[in-house]
């Protein structure tokens, strides 16, 4: 190469950095002719990523100068590794910070469970930015400190914000009092959120659905799905799962009809739900139908949840043959709850042998731990037959 320019030693570094290639990242910054913030930068990010922070300490601390972004880099450096303290002690040394640094510092701090510090931080901000009060808001939220999380929101509120930019807040609020139990608050926030009907939304519609659901109010949430003009299979989902939840059914079974009619195509979790269902009611022939379905017409890959689900529906269904049949066919190793349904259909009906097939099945793949209550069971078939 005849000739290299600061952009093309740049280039090679972040080309090694982003490829796991530190030393050689390293060799190529110590032979650039002239020293560059840039390239430093680059040096100090692949370092981070790589968890060098050792290397990451020693390089910033050699800097000759420091920009807002070396020392931005290496904040979120100690960040992403879950140094809250060494991202302290930084941006405490930080000549100033920007958004960017409080937010970093902020993330780290809540990251970590430090929410009174990141709180500090917070509230030192001349501008609470959308992000570091989404991260506060949906911390709090997470420690069950709804209030604290309220307290945040109102002062991102109280600004002036361009909606779409601060809906991913709005969501975490309302996610936050509907999964705190508070649903007025919850129903409150969701009026007030600007911009509800684009795609960045979908999860306030799911925790209020989901919300109205744990309150038995199916209606509401059915209501509030049919308002809904963001075409998502998580809401579905989230509706369906709500009928589940309180004995629907019926609706449970035209959930996927209605995806059908929405131009919504049913994905894994809509199956594991439908054959949920069909498991609990002891739907033997209706889940063999959705399980072909599923594979046949919508192209969704059997995990071993739609195997237990089917399983359990033949076993309470009486038809254990079968539900053997189908844990010895699988294509993936099954799951211990397969043969503990098969187990248990076992066990109410009689079925000595093939018991104790199901009960060495589930000693085999699980742990000692979940040993014992499967020698239970197996005691319990010995028992119903020693009294036939």
């Amino acid at each position: 190469m005849p000739s290299r320019d600061e952009i093309t030693w740049t280039d090679l570094i972040r080309a090694f950095g982003d490829h796991g290639v530190i030393e050689q990242a390293r060799n190529i910054f110590d032979r650039m002719p002239r020293w560059d913030v840039v390239a430093a930068t680059c040096l100090l990010t692949a370092n981070a990523q790589a968890g060098h922070l050792k290397c990451l300490k020693c390089l910033f601390d050699s800097l000759p100068r420091r920009d807002i972004v070396s020392w931005n880099a290496t904040l979120a450096g100690y960040r992403s590794n879950g140094c809250v303290a060494e991202s302290m002690e930084l941006l405490a040394r930080m000549p100033q910070h920007n958004a960017l640094s409080c937010t970093a510092a902020i993330a780290a701090c809540a990251e970590n469970h430090r929410l009174d510090d990141a709180r500090v931080l917070f509230d030192r901000m001349p501008f609470a930015t959308a992000l570091a009060s989404t991260i506060l808001v949906s911390s709090y939220a997470q420690a069950g400190r709804i209030d604290d999380s309220k307290s945040v929101f109102d002062r991102l509120e109280a600004r002036t914000v361009v909606p779409h930019s601060s809906v991913v807040s709005w969501t975490a609020m309302v996610v936050a009092c509907a999964e705190g139990g508070q649903l007025d608050r919850a129903e409150q926030a969701f009026r007030s959120m600007p911009a509800r009907d684009i795609d960045s939304a979908i999860a306030a519609w799911t925790s209020m659905v989901t919300a109205y659901a744990r309150a038995g109010r199916v209606d509401l949430a059915k209501e509030l799905f049919d308002r809904s003009r963001v075409p998502s299979p998580v809401l579905c989902n989230a509706m369906i799962a709500a009928y589940a939840q309180n004995g629907h059914h019926r609706e449970v079974f035209q959930g996927l009809v209605e995806m059908s009619l929405r131009g919504i195509r049913a994905d894994t979790i809509t199956f594991v739900l439908l054959l949920m269902a069909c498991s609990h009611r002891g739907l033997a022939d209706k889940s063999r139908d959705f399980f072909v379905a599923m594979v046949a017409d919508y192209g969704v890959a059997p995990c071993s949840e739609h195997y237990n689900c089917v399983v359990d529906a033949l076993g309470r269904s009486g038809r254990v043959l079968e539900a053997e049949d189908l844990v010895a066919a699988m294509p993936i190793l099954p799951h211990s709850t397969a043969c503990r349904s098969l187990l248990g259909a076992c066990r109410i009906h009689g079925e000595m042998e093939m018991g104790q097939r199901a009960a060495r099945g589930v000693i085999g793949l699980e742990e000692s731990s979940g040993v014992s209550s499967d020698f239970v069971l197996l005691s319990n078939i010995y028992s119903a037959l020693h009294w036939q």
